[in-house]
């Protein structure tokens, strides 16, 4: 029961957190530059340095892009579905994504 309780705390957390970017430290917004820098927005509004790690997950349905602050060294986690933003936009950042693997 107790570890129930646990995954479903962890459940309704990572919902707020992750989906619903309702805490101040969830990123709102990225920018991936041409000297392929990331800079990430909080709904905090800090802007972030990071760098991209390999375990990136990349799929028409959704993108899971992993990052590491490079001031921290704190990892940060994105999800982005089709419908965060527009599908050409989607498109590119998936084939951009797995051309730099």
């Amino acid at each position: 029961m107790l570890l129930a309780v646990l995954v479903l705390a962890s459940a309704v957390y990572n919902f707020y957190y992750r989906v619903m970017l309702r805490s101040k430290r969830a990123v709102v917004g990225l920018v991936w530059d041409a000297k392929d820098e990331w800079r990430l927005t909080t709904a905090q509004g800090d802007t972030l340095m990071a760098e991209l790690l390999p375990d990136t997950y990349v799929h028409p349905q959704v993108v899971i892009l992993r990052f590491r602050d490079t001031v921290s060294r704190k990892k940060l986690s994105v999800i982005l579905f089709p419908d965060s933003v527009d599908a050409e936009t989607h498109r590119r950042l998936r084939v951009r994504l797995n051309i730099n693997k």
